[in-house]
């Protein structure tokens, strides 16, 4: 169902899969379905920040907080939209992150 009602753009459905699997314990299943999500980004080298956010939410719900603060920082432009994606709880756990903070401290609003 999470695949079919995006009407074939399925990044917001295999995030939800990947989430659910993470948090049912089912990790590995996770982390399969986690190594294909950028092959669903619109622009898996400079993602928008919505597909960016999903899809690093769904890997670090998946284990992944490395892979997870690489399609952070790939997202474009940073700005005032992505600052308050970022506030999201989904990413509390890399929040401490050295990465995450200097990203975060990029994207605030007036810095750029």
């Amino acid at each position: 169902m999470a695949l079919r009602l995006n009407g074939g753009y399925r990044l917001p459905g295999e995030v939800a899969l990947v989430i659910l699997d993470a948090h049912a314990g089912r990790l590995a299943a996770a982390r399969r379905r986690a190594s294909t999500l950028e092959s669903y980004m619109l622009n898996a080298r400079h993602p928008v920040y919505r597909e960016g956010v999903i899809t690093a939410a769904a890997l670090v719900a998946a284990g992944e907080s490395d892979r997870a603060l690489d399609v952070l920082e790939r997202i474009r432009p940073h700005g005032a939209e992505l600052w308050a994606a970022l506030r999201a709880p989904w990413l509390d756990p890399i929040r401490d992150h050295p990465r995450f903070r200097r990203l975060v401290a990029e994207s605030r609003p007036g810095t750029s």
